[in-house]
This record gives structure tokens, C-alpha cells and sequence, in this order.
């Protein structure tokens, strides 16, 4: 295989005088290997939830900084999670920002906590 230019190319030169070069991703690449049934490319999330640090333990090992973990407002929830869960909870929280300019609309099994 040759440089690897990307996280998910690599670059292989033909030996035609133009130097052609032919990308592939390495998932084809790794897919044409022998003895490889399949492959999954990783993929990076940023945290979306204010409890998820308290959920998961971490405040006891992370330091905190409640200057950049403050005033920041979630406005797009999967339809893959349980908003019940309780690194979802609300509970101390002020009202919104002043600033904040949005809705909040109720639904079909859906309470809105403004």
C-alpha cells in the first residue's frame, strides 16, 4: 500500500508516465483482504448532555469547568435515546438563557421542560 494521506485514504502511484494515482478507502482496502469478513469505520460523537459526566461517575475524576459547561443549550434529541434516563435530568437547572431566542413545543409522549 502507499502513503497514507487521510484517515480513511490511501494513495497507490501507477507506473503510467502521468503517474496516475488511484484512491481507495481503506475499508475497500481492507474488505479485499483475505480472511476479512467485514469491516466498521470508527466514528467520533461529542457529548450532547449536561448529566452525562455525573451519570457516568466522572466527577469525581475529571476536573470540572462550570464556566464552559454552562449556558449551552441542546436543540436536537435523537429519536434513539430514553429522555427519561437520568443523565437527562433537569433537576437544579434555572430557567433558560434570557438569550435564548427558541420554543418549546410539547408532543406525543413528550413533556416540554422549559
Amino acid at each position: 500500500m502507499g502513503g497514507h494521506h487521510t484517515k480513511e485514504d490511501f494513495a497507490v502511484r501507477g507506473k503510467e508516465p502521468k503517474y496516475e494515482v488511484q484512491i481507495y478507502t481503506w475499508k475497500d482496502a481492507t474488505l479485499r483482504t483475505k480472511g476479512v469478513v467485514s469491516v466498521f469505520l470508527c466514528e467520533t460523537f461529542e457529548l450532547h448532555t449536561t448529566r452525562s459526566w455525573d451519570f457516568m461517575g466522572f466527577e469525581e475524576k475529571v476536573e470540572r469547568n462550570p464556566k464552559a459547561e454552562s449556558d449551552i443549550i441542546i436543540g436536537l434529541i435523537d429519536t434513539g435515546i430514553w429522555p427519561e434516563s437520568e443523565s437527562f435530568s433537569d433537576e437544579g437547572f434555572g430557567p433558560p438563557p434570557k438569550k435564548w431566542k427558541g420554543i418549546c413545543k410539547g408532543g406525543a409522549n413528550f413533556t416540554c421542560n422549559k
